[in-house]
């Protein structure tokens, strides 16, 4: 097995049907990733053509991939999908996957409250919550200037999620390439390099708190805050995260390379 792909609306005891067949099957190696779709999964498995024989095989290696690209999968055995299950320290959170027009397309992440779903995240907040999880790369930000836009690129990031009793703080730097610049600021100006990295600070850090908010709004612990309270104080307490403020302390520092190129008009 690849993957396995389940419908969004399957109930808790269908689906702990399902989990509890392949853990037991000694034969299947829990080392496949698992798809939550709204559509019917026999219809995304059996999408097959001359370009893509298996179904499976292409959806495996979308995940495997997305890291280089858009980083919006959420790329977890099902060993670790299981273990955020049964865990009463974290929850799951799945890849969402859609079929449109004969195409396959991952759309963002679904989190769980036990068996239940919780919410549905975009592909931007699926791209952040893998920079929180992991501090992995690829994730663009993007601000407005009125009519202008300016977006950067992570290259590089070292993020720490910490709790105690009276906030959740997020805390580290963020390095990162300009992507796009359609304003009137110019990187190699001191002055205005220093406005970028500013206003991307409030920009990441604004981003970051309302996507916490959206996880202790929903009850669903897929940053494991439980666990890392248990580890820091050597007592359970499931709950505390979800009424805590977050405190969000990052630095944001785009290359002063910027753009390294500019095309001319040829005369």
């Amino acid at each position: 097995i690849k993957v396995l792909v389940i419908n969004k609306d399957l109930e808790k005891d269908n689906l702990d049907v399902v989990f509890e067949y392949l853990t037991r099957k000694n034969e299947i190696r829990n080392e496949f990733n698992v798809l939550v779709t709204e559509d019917e999964p026999s219809e995304i498995l059996s999408n097959t053509s001359k370009s893509v024989p298996v179904v499976s095989l292409m959806l495996y290696d979308m995940l495997n991939n997305s890291k280089y690209g858009s980083n919006i999968a959420i790329n977890l055995p099902f060993e670790k999908v299981l273990s955020s299950l049964i865990s009463n320290k974290s929850d799951m959170i799945i890849s969402t996957i859609e079929i449109k027009n004969e195409k396959i397309k991952l759309l963002g992440a679904t989190t769980y409250y036990g068996y239940e779903v919780a919410s549905t995240l975009s592909k931007d907040e699926t791209a952040l919550y893998n920079l929180l999880k992991d501090n992995t790369n690829n994730t663009s930000f993007k601000k407005k200037y009125n009519n202008s836009l300016l977006a950067i690129d992570v290259y590089n990031s070292n993020i720490k999620l910490d709790i105690n009793n009276n906030c959740i703080k997020v805390s580290g730097l963020i390095e990162a390439s300009l992507l796009d610049n359609t304003t009137e600021l110019k990187i190699e100006k001191e002055t205005d390099l220093k406005k970028m990295n500013n206003d991307f600070k409030k920009v990441i850090s604004k981003d970051i708190k309302k996507l916490i908010n959206k996880f202790q709004n929903n009850k669903t612990d897929v940053l494991k805050f439980s666990e890392k309270y248990y580890k820091k104080y050597g007592k359970e307490n499931n709950k505390i995260w979800q009424y805590l403020d977050v405190l969000v302390d990052i630095d944001v520092q785009i290359n002063k390379k910027g753009l390294i190129f500019e095309v001319k008009d040829e005369k």
